[in-house]
């Protein structure tokens, strides 16, 4: 809520109470002041109280108002409203500002790894003081913005190097996001594609089936070719 900024007038008014307050709240010192009194009281016998008042007050409102007749109006100040914390989702939707380009790195926050550890890493490996733009921190991996003309002498020397025991990964963050949107459709189509070429399951053919294939003419009762079939079949006759 912002109040409303008070007029030059009104300032004076509370600064004339101010003073005002301090003279009646003076403590006085009788015996340092008493040689002086008889010529006070002699310089001033010819004012009434009030006129005394009147010239006191005068004298200190005509201060403020000199100090205030050339000051600047105050204007009213507009407080921006504080930005809420992007969530991850929303800093993975960032953009690149104008003339700079987005790099995704495979370090994070729980790797310990902040923009002083970011600029660090730029500088020892890089060379020099590199310019970086906006930075998007996450638990395990980060976003951060270079001058485009700097963007593949960043990523060919970050890549490969290892940090913490980790080996580096940096490169385009907006090539990287095209790539991963292809693999998605890609897979979708494929686990689809898998699914309907996915062999069916041959049914087990029988000795029906193969001699259907083959037409014959069986003589003599249909065989029983089960375990029971074979057990109870008889053993043929030696010839003599």
């Amino acid at each position: 809520m912002q109040a409303e900024i008070p007029s030059a007038e009104e300032i004076c008014k509370k600064q004339l109470y101010k003073v005002m307050d301090q003279i009646v709240k003076t403590d006085v010192d009788d015996e340092e002041i008493a040689p002086f009194m008889q010529d006070i009281n002699r310089y001033f016998e010819y004012i009434d109280k009030e006129e005394l008042i009147k010239k006191i007050v005068s004298l200190e409102f005509g201060k403020f108002l000199a100090y205030y007749a050339d000051a600047p109006e105050l204007e009213k100040v507009v407080v921006a409203k504080e930005k809420k914390p992007q969530s991850d989702k929303q800093k993975l939707q960032n953009k690149a500002a104008k003339g700079y380009k987005r790099l995704f790195i495979n370090l994070g926050k729980r790797d310990g790894f902040y923009p002083g550890e970011l600029m660090q890493t730029l500088n020892r490996f890089v060379g020099g003081r590199q310019e970086v733009g906006h930075i998007d921190l996450l638990d395990t991996i980060s976003y951060f913005e270079v001058p485009e003309k700097d963007a593949k002498k960043v990523m060919i020397q970050l890549s490969g190097i290892r940090y913490k025991g980790r080996q580096v990964r940096c490169n385009d963050a907006d090539e990287r996001q095209r790539v991963g949107e292809q693999s998605s459709g890609m897979g979708a189509k494929s686990g689809k594609s898998e699914k309907s070429q996915k062999p069916k399951r041959q049914k087990k053919e029988s000795w029906r089936d193969l001699m259907g294939k083959a037409p014959r003419d069986l003589k003599g009762p249909e065989p029983d070719f089960s375990e029971e079939g074979w057990a109870m079949r008889k053993p043929k006759k030696k010839k003599k």
